[in-house]
């Protein structure tokens, strides 16, 4: 099949994932056939994404990888790579995370293809596929040109407007068994860190995120409840991130996702431009920071100058109050 076919990897059978996928490959590849390529060990998210991916994808590849509960990169590399290995110069897509970067990486590794990632407007001129990136912390953008005759893995963001994916497919549905061997650490701990529960800040269409104004991790979890409230996705900044208070996957900005929310609130953010390239696809930026000076509020529609702790804390007491 080669190029003629977009592979959408995945790394988790969330359907916002790869429906995000899905809409980047609509957007650019209208032409091209798809075939998700999946790793999920959760039996009802399966059966979910079987339902929810009907007739919009041509194919649909399940990769059973017995012993790996959790996703792992170096377990899930090799066996994206075993997939690749029979397929002539494949064109692959994963959206972009810190954990997909890591993972594009290594499938590129084993195949000797090129990787392009955090990237934006794919378009095929002639024999090569040219991307757009961003650099120099977003103040410029690049274009990188590659060659069509080798295999191709990139890393995409998120489409800043929605896409209507095609209804009309007859999808074809395998279950697939990776040959590949399991050989963790034996006294290796794996936590997960995020909650199943949680809304995708890949897709939310609000999303609360805070910064070190919210001055500890106890003020940061703080968020988590205005969230619920909210029915809002939470994200965070670097510092935040760095410190400890939050998990990498909720990383916003330059070293972390690109979103495209209908409402972004910033707690306690500064607003560099690191992080505010990740949220110029925001459709209204709401900026709440005791620093009347930072440069979030130059971004922002709205702007409260003030605690952002005591704002959390007054918006979940005047909720749950009423």
């Amino acid at each position: 099949m080669g190029q003629d076919t977009i592979y959408l990897v995945t790394t988790t059978g969330d359907t916002a994932d790869v429906e995000a996928l899905q809409a980047v490959a609509q957007a650019n590849f209208p032409e091209k056939q798809t075939r998700l390529v999946v790793f999920e060990s959760n039996a009802d998210k399966v059966e979910n994404l079987k339902t929810k991916t009907a007739n919009t994808v041509d194919a649909i590849d399940f990769l059973a990888i017995s012993g790996l509960d959790y996703p792992d990169p170096n377990v899930l590399g090799k066996a994206f790579v075993a997939y690749f290995k029979n397929v002539d110069t494949p064109l692959i897509l994963l959206n972009s995370s810190r954990f997909n970067n890591a993972v594009a990486a290594r499938i590129a590794a084993g195949l000797t293809a090129s990787i392009v990632t955090d990237i934006e407007q794919p378009t095929i001129d002639g024999t090569n596929l040219i991307v757009s990136k961003k650099g120099y912390s977003g103040e410029l953008k690049r274009q990188v040109q590659l060659d069509m005759n080798g295999g191709i893995v990139l890393t995409v963001n998120p489409l800043k407007d929605p896409v209507k994916l095609p209804t009309d497919k007859d999808t074809v549905v395998q279950n697939i068994a990776s040959e590949v061997v399991v050989t963790l650490p034996e006294d290796a701990t794996y936590t997960l860190t995020t909650n199943d529960q949680d809304l995708n800040l890949d897709n939310a269409e609000v999303v609360v995120a805070g910064g070190r104004g919210l001055k500890s991790e106890a003020g940061f979890k703080e968020l988590y409840q205005l969230g619920k409230i909210m029915n809002a996705a939470v994200g965070a900044s670097r510092p935040v991130v760095d410190s400890g208070w939050a998990d990498s996957s909720l990383m916003i900005g330059q070293s972390g996702k690109s979103i495209s929310p209908k409402v972004y609130f910033a707690f306690g953010i500064s607003g560099t431009v690191q992080h505010t390239i990740g949220i110029e696809n925001a459709k209204c930026i709401v900026a709440i920071n005791s620093d009347k000076d930072a440069p979030i509020f130059k971004l922002a529609d709205y702007g409260i100058i003030g605690d952002a702790k005591a704002v959390i804390q007054q918006l979940v007491t005047s909720k749950v109050s009423n």
